[in-house]
């Protein structure tokens, strides 16, 4: 008769060999929380490890964030691994000290002091692999979050089975209702997290609320089908990221002390899927902060073929996109260093934009009615006129089609006609595209705004800081 335990164990020892993630004689190292999860790696583990000679240490971090709950975590792991003859690393770190004033969120901040810590303690054990319960309902919600707030092709190849040469996640085949059947089959306790219930957390809600639904509606099989999308993505990253490195190479991008500098001349003709992997990779050797995102990149996008020669766009943590000229350079911003009043930032997508002291509020307007004529809004059809847009100050040869006018002419014949002074001309906003003025901001539309109601348009909406 086959048992929930066979089946657990046939479907671990596949991943493992499949993926050639445990090799004979290693020493692994085991996050173990006291959750479900963790402690169903600890116990497979063990039943594995004889036939394979395997050593087997355990870490726990006290997070700190639960008080008499945390303290109850780090002393069930203890008591367990003592009575299993299993050596334990425990640590305490209070990650809200951490966490205040980081920037960061919460969750980020206990997971990168989280893994730091495991890795610091696996190099003083001597570990060859360090394994992390992440399971296939994991996966599911992580690309359910990766969706749901945007993401590209490699971030549907969602959470991997092994990273850095020595992270393996072995469990990521295995669903939740198979973990708690396998504790229940051989009667293991395991503690239970208060804060997965809380529903304040994004992947909470995910979790409890979202992917339920979808299993009851559309699928009951739906973490395994988005388990299975998460393994082929993943592969088709492989394939790609070989054809990156040769795409990397022939770019001549230039990897200094903090610092990228990137030939645009060397980037010419390539397609915009290999520049955006380009850019994200370059982000990727410069360490840059994880709250990053696809946005950013696409700005990035936006200064490479921009028309204007110099630029400057300020990234999360600290990272500034300089264009001069020809080179594109990613870095870090000096402490010391005060910067200098943009002159003009590109817009790339929905969002709000600030620039000096003047806000350009951006948002998608859908089907919604488009408002009468107001000079502080204007209505772009982005399928006509396609981001990068600019917001800027006037320069020389700017040219205006004024709505409702025939013709065209330069921005500074319309200023003279207008009888706007000349000392205020250089302080009026304009929305951009190339030398084509789309809208001066708080005056007049151009006849490139003219649209029709359609999914492309956006509303942007100007005021003043």
């Amino acid at each position: 008769m086959r048992t929930l335990t066979m089946d657990i164990l046939h479907t671990f020892k596949n991943t493992v060999v499949k993926h050639n993630l445990i090799a004979k004689k290693d020493r692994i190292m085991i996050g173990v929380s006291g959750g479900a999860d963790s402690i169903c790696l600890l116990h497979i583990l063990v039943m594995l490890k004889d036939e394979s000679a395997l050593e087997i240490a355990v870490f726990h971090l006290n997070h700190c964030l639960r008080g008499a709950e945390s303290d109850g975590d780090q002393a069930f792991v203890e008591v367990m691994c003592k009575q299993m003859n299993i050596l334990c690393f425990a640590e305490r770190v209070d990650v809200m000290s951490v966490f205040k004033g980081s920037g960061r969120s919460l969750e980020e901040t206990s997971r990168d002091i989280r893994y730091q810590a495991i890795k610091a303690a696996a190099t003083r054990w001597g570990a060859t692999r360090i394994a992390l319960a992440h399971i296939a309902d994991d996966q599911a919600e992580e690309l359910l979050m990766r969706i749901i707030r945007g993401t590209s092709a490699a971030g549907i190849a969602g959470i991997p089975l092994s990273r850095e040469d020595i992270f393996i996640r072995p469990m990521l085949h295995i669903q939740r209702s198979q973990i708690i059947g396998f504790l229940d089959e051989n009667r293991i306790k395991h503690r239970e997290d208060s804060s997965n219930k809380d529903q304040r957390f994004f992947r909470n809600r995910v979790r409890h609320t979202l992917i339920p639904l979808i299993k009851k509606e559309f699928n009951p099989l739906f973490v395994k089908s988005i388990s299975r999308l998460a393994d082929i993505s993943s592969e088709g990253e492989d394939f790609i990221s070989e054809i990156m490195e040769h795409e990397w190479e022939k770019s001549g991008i230039k990897v200094l002390n903090e610092k990228i500098e990137i030939l645009l001349s060397r980037l010419k003709g390539l397609h915009k899927a290999v520049l955006r992997r380009l850019m994200i990779k370059a982000l990727l050797a410069l360490q840059a902060d994880a709250r990053i995102s696809l946005k950013h990149v696409d700005a990035l996008l936006g200064l490479i073929i921009s028309t204007s020669p110099s630029a400057v766009i300020y990234l999360p943590g600290g990272v500034i996109a300089k264009r001069e000229y020809d080179v594109l350079i990613l870095e870090y911003l000096k402490k010391d260093i005060v910067p200098q009043k943009q002159d003009e930032i590109l817009i790339n997508d929905q969002g709000i934009y600030n620039l000096q002291d003047y806000c350009i509020k951006v948002k998608h307007a859908g089907n919604t009615a488009l408002l009468p004529y107001n000079p502080e809004i204007a209505y772009i059809d982005k399928d006509s006129v396609p981001f990068p847009l600019c917001l800027r100050f006037f320069r020389q040869g700017d040219r205006f089609a004024p709505m409702g006018g025939a013709g065209g002419k330069k921005l500074k014949e319309y200023f003279i006609d207008h009888k706007i002074p000349r000392d205020k001309r250089h302080k009026i906003l304009l929305l951009t595209n190339g030398a084509d003025v789309l809208w001066i901001v708080n005056y007049r539309h151009s006849r490139l705004c003219a649209i029709k109601k359609g999914l492309g348009v956006y509303k942007y909406h100007f005021k003043c800081s």
